[in-house]
């Protein structure tokens, strides 16, 4: 069931062109022009990264499938790169859906709590979800610290580029939160 609370004046268009959730125009000045346009790039980048470590599995791990039965030889790094692909791809499109809240959750109280209770419980979330995009933004960024040193024996890489998706994903999440109080509680 669709969660989305917030004001039908306008309509979102996700990556493939479909409708989404609806979310509030707004007149921008100065600092929040500046800001919108940030989230914009971040919304973007986030996207793209994401797809590009889609098609790096795909082709990874069908490489490596193909070529273990057929040629009985897979490469070092195939299994490494595309666990890479899957740890970026996973934590950071955990961000995508912050925003128009599509994640799944238990909606069936919703109909049970008063119309008050219910945006309590939205801002507790919302707060709740900020904190865990912080706590993984602060901790995985000395994951990345105590892990520099670390190769990734398969690809000859430092294991801290696979383990700095847990900030960069942390960030992602607290900038999508930002985008989402912007839309619903920022101006009209």
């Amino acid at each position: 069931s669709s969660r989305s609370r917030t004001p039908s004046s306008v309509r979102l268009l996700d990556g493939a062109g479909a409708t989404s959730a609806p979310r509030r125009q707004h007149l921008n000045s100065g600092g929040l022009l500046i800001v919108d346009t940030l989230i914009k790039v971040a919304d973007k980048t986030v996207e793209y990264v994401c797809k590009v470590m889609l098609v790096i599995q795909l082709l990874v791990v069908s490489g490596v499938v193909f070529g273990r039965y057929v040629f009985s030889y897979s490469p070092a790094w195939g299994e490494e790169l595309a666990l890479f692909a899957m740890v970026w791809l996973g934590l950071l499109s955990a961000s995508t859906r912050v925003r128009d809240d599509s994640h799944l959750s238990l909606t069936f109280m919703d109909n049970y709590l008063p119309p008050r209770a219910v945006k309590i419980r939205d801002v507790l979330v919302m707060l709740a979800t900020a904190l865990f995009g912080l706590f993984l933004l602060i901790q995985g960024a000395n994951l990345v610290d105590m892990t520099r040193n670390n190769t990734l024996p398969g690809m000859g890489i430092s294991s801290s580029l696979l383990y700095a998706a847990v900030p960069v994903a942390g960030l992602a999440i607290v900038i999508q939160i930002i985008a989402r109080l912007r839309d619903l509680y920022g101006s009209k």
